[in-house]
């Protein structure tokens, strides 16, 4: 089994080099597997309370903490189940 490392860089790796506006309409087709998509939903929520948390970040980055600082409040309190 891969290292969360691993995983880590494979998923730097796709995000460096596919259009994410694309990927996450992917993500949401109806063909993708339920599980792979509330794994994938799970993994967002994520990235988005971290990103909530920041204080010091970088420029090209402030953008993207300051949604996340508006979405943090609505997903925070989000239940969504292991499936």
């Amino acid at each position: 089994m891969k290292s969360y490392d691993e995983y880590y860089s494979e998923l730097v790796a796709i995000c460096s080099t596919v259009n994410a506006d694309q990927l996450g309409r992917r993500m949401a087709d109806r063909k993708t597997h339920p599980t792979v998509q509330q794994t994938f939903m799970r993994l967002i929520v994520e990235f988005i309370l971290a990103m909530a948390e920041k204080s010091d970040h970088d420029k090209r980055n402030a953008a993207t903490v300051r949604l996340c600082k508006q979405l943090a409040p609505l997903v925070r309190d989000a239940r969504l189940p292991l499936v």
